[in-house]
């Protein structure tokens, strides 16, 4: 329910404070409590706190925007913070459609998620992006984007680390079967720098697994449909991944 709503005509400002808030869609999705805080003027909004709950998750999300940040060219400012934990029956329902053998498999653990991001439309620094889910993987990210409003113009860098654990749930997507069996999927470490300006996208990236490590460096034109990429490998033991094969023999 609505604790006060507060409307100033002097300022065409509106203040809404949700007390709780609960609702339940027939897809499953189910919100068991939503409540925090809301206010916006002529000028900006705000949102100094607000709390989602529902069975298996829960998201804090705290906002400022100048309403001037969205438009073009951008002349206002806005910060954003999010921080959430994405319980698996969520995350299952909102993907849809996946095997059941999938669906068994995931492990039983929240995805831990935050975000910080400060700008606007034409320049929007990501501070953090993270990504956890326990003995599966760690995502970390950083980066720029610009021109967010122009799909001609629109660019952006990322610095990305993302360190795998067990992933053996994922051969799943692909049909199970005797011969996923065969592939094992060893920790790995993936780092490096992605870049996209208009159609044109860059990668500058390493992969590493114990002593191996496969280095990539690719482009791509996507108005061309034209590709460039140069892969470096350097001891890698495909025993690891295919213990029970011959070629896992090779390296």
């Amino acid at each position: 329910g609505l604790d006060s709503v507060i409307f100033d005509g002097n300022s065409l400002g509106l203040s809404l404070a949700l007390r709780q808030t609960f609702m339940k869609e027939k897809s499953g999705l189910e919100v068991s409590k939503l409540t925090g805080n809301f206010w916006m003027d002529s000028t900006s909004l705000h949102i100094p706190g607000l709390v989602l709950h529902t069975p298996n998750s829960y998201v804090n999300l705290k906002a400022d925007m100048d309403l001037s940040a969205i438009s073009a060219p951008s002349a206002g400012q806005l910060s954003v913070r999010l921080l959430a934990e994405l319980g698996k029956q969520d995350i299952l329902t909102f993907a849809g459609g996946l095997p059941p053998a999938f669906v068994q498999s995931y492990p039983n653990a929240p995805v831990i998620a935050r975000v910080s991001a400060d700008g606007n439309m034409d320049t929007l620094a990501l501070h953090t992006v993270e990504a956890r889910l326990a003995n599966a993987f760690d995502l970390k990210a950083s980066g720029e984007l610009q021109n967010l409003t122009d799909s001609l113009r629109m660019g952006g860098q990322a610095n990305i680390t993302l360190q795998t654990h067990k992933l053996d749930f994922i051969k799943t997507l692909a049909g199970g079967g005797e011969g996923m069996n065969d592939i094992a999927l060893p920790p790995m470490r993936l780092q490096g720098k992605a870049s996209m300006k208009g159609q044109q996208y860059k990668a500058d990236l390493s992969l590493s697994e114990s002593k191996g490590k496969a280095l990539l460096q690719a482009t791509f034109d996507a108005k061309r449909m034209a590709y460039q990429a140069k892969m470096n490998i350097q001891d890698w033991q495909l025993r690891h991944f295919l213990p029970k094969d011959s070629l896992g023999l090779l390296s």
